[in-house]
């Protein structure tokens, strides 16, 4: 719903499905860097 939601925002999205594996750090990076390319 928040095109440029901030790093704490999509990580408090995400909380309820994010594993412990560090993989989602690189999910919330990619993320982020969509959002930065599609919602200008």
């Amino acid at each position: 719903d928040t095109p440029h939601a901030t790093r704490a925002e999509i990580e408090k999205a995400l909380s309820g499905i994010l594993c412990r594996c560090c993989a989602h750090t690189r999910m919330i990076d990619a993320i982020q860097s969509y959002a930065k390319e599609n919602f200008r």
